[in-house]
């Protein structure tokens, strides 16, 4: 992976990871269906106006409306709204932590619906890797749940299988879109799906107790969440499915740590020894480190014999059928 589309990987799972200290922060005051939809206009507001002013080109086929606003109503508002349900129940490092299975859900699913995406040895050990470090990082405390903490772990395992598939999709059916314009689509169309049922939770006029903690929190929960979204989508034309969700990876240990810088949240070996495992996994599955068979080994007279990866013809572009 070019050092460009890592530092946007890194820079994108952080961003996504604080979010789960911000939804934290409001869940106790509004309803989270409310928190979902506020969060979908403002991200939604803030690129429609970057893309008018960049004067960004816009999907010529009806169909690929149709595909952003499912993918807008059940790939991100609904997701949206289980892990900020879920954050009711459970703290937010345990739910950046949960989060974080995405990268497996994706690989098994790519794997099987696209030909550019193959599970090598070399994704295995990164997948391996990077859940361990998951594992070790929760402390092993999202094992021993009941009740309502186990609905809520459920939901988020469950929302980070909706992502992958809505990744995956993308990858297929909507490769020619621009990043930022389907962003705004789906950010808009969910907000769309959203709204009407958060207006029949909770009024909006409850948004006015918010203090100024709980309003920063909000906005910066808004425009954070159009900043990373558009920053994902990009990854995801230029990397592929698999690597663009090991944004997940770098997202437990941004949650984890704010959780316990701000809100007090549990920091023992296990946060060290887990980010270490995670790291790894990163650079397994994006191929910067290669061990075993990855490495050159040397043929007869001493000549280097690529390894078979390098010798094997690189396999051919999938087929698109939006845009």
């Amino acid at each position: 992976m070019k050092p460009l589309y890592l530092a946007i990987l890194v820079g994108q799972g952080a961003l996504v990871g604080s979010t789960f200290l911000l939804i934290k922060v409001l869940v106790d005051e509004i309803d989270p269906m409310l928190i979902v939809s506020g969060r979908l206009l403002m991200a939604g507001a803030a690129l429609a106006t970057a893309v008018l002013l960049l004067r960004l080109p816009l999907p010529e086929r009806p169909q690929t409306y149709v595909y952003l606003f499912l993918i807008g109503g059940l790939g991100l508002a609904f997701p949206f709204f289980l892990v900020t349900w879920a954050e009711t129940r459970v703290d937010s490092g345990t739910a950046s932590v949960l989060s974080a299975s995405m990268p497996l859900f994706t690989a098994a699913i790519a794997v099987w619906a696209l030909n550019d995406e193959r599970l090598t040895p070399n994704k295995v050990l990164g997948l391996v890797s990077g859940f361990l470090g998951v594992a070790v990082l929760s402390g092993g405390d999202f094992l021993q749940v009941g009740g309502s903490a186990l609905l809520a772990d459920l939901a988020i395992l469950f929302a980070s299988a909706v992502y992958a598939m809505v990744a995956v999709f993308t990858r297929i059916y909507l490769r020619d879109v621009h990043p930022m314009t389907m962003s705004v689509l789906v950010l808009v169309s969910g907000f769309v799906c959203s709204a009407p049922i958060a207006v029949a939770i909770d009024s909006p006029l409850s948004l006015g107790a918010l203090g100024p903690v709980e309003w920063t929190a909000f906005l910066m929960l808004g425009f954070g969440t159009a900043i990373a979204n558009c920053a994902y989508y990009w990854l995801l034309s230029k990397v592929g499915a698999v690597k663009a969700s090991m944004n997940t990876y770098i997202m437990p240990a941004t949650g984890v740590f704010l959780g316990w810088a701000v809100l007090g949240e549990g920091l023992g070996w296990h946060t060290f020894v887990g980010l270490g495992a995670i790291a790894l996994g990163v650079a397994l599955a994006n191929e910067m480190l290669r061990p075993g068979a990855w490495r050159r080994t040397s043929g007869a007279g001493g000549t280097p014999v690529p390894a078979m990866s390098q010798r094997l013809p690189a396999p051919a572009e999938p087929t698109t059928a939006g845009n």
